[in-house]
């Protein structure tokens, strides 16, 4: 979903969960053009009266190297190789 926020920034937004727990992936653009990518986690409090949030903001410069990081670690563990290795 594309969408202009309240303070002028262009957002990119995909999220799924279960009722519990949530999951959100924004693409941003700042009004001065920079771009980031925030994940955000989101869990029912145990009493059901909220959430709690937990961010991970990544710049557009930092991207590239998350990428390839993530896709190193998810292909070990898609091959099984994940846990192979001593610690």
């Amino acid at each position: 979903m594309n969408t202009l926020d309240p303070s002028g920034r262009r957002r990119d937004s995909e999220f799924f969960g279960d009722g519990d727990r949530y999951y959100f992936i924004d693409v941003v653009r700042q009004t001065d053009t920079r771009h980031f990518v925030a994940i955000t986690r989101s869990d029912r409090d145990p009493d059901g009266k909220g959430f709690h949030r937990t961010k991970i903001v990544l710049w557009e410069d930092d991207l590239p190297v998350f990428i390839e990081a993530l896709t190193m670690v998810l292909g070990r563990f898609s091959a099984g190789t994940a846990f192979t290795a001593a610690p």
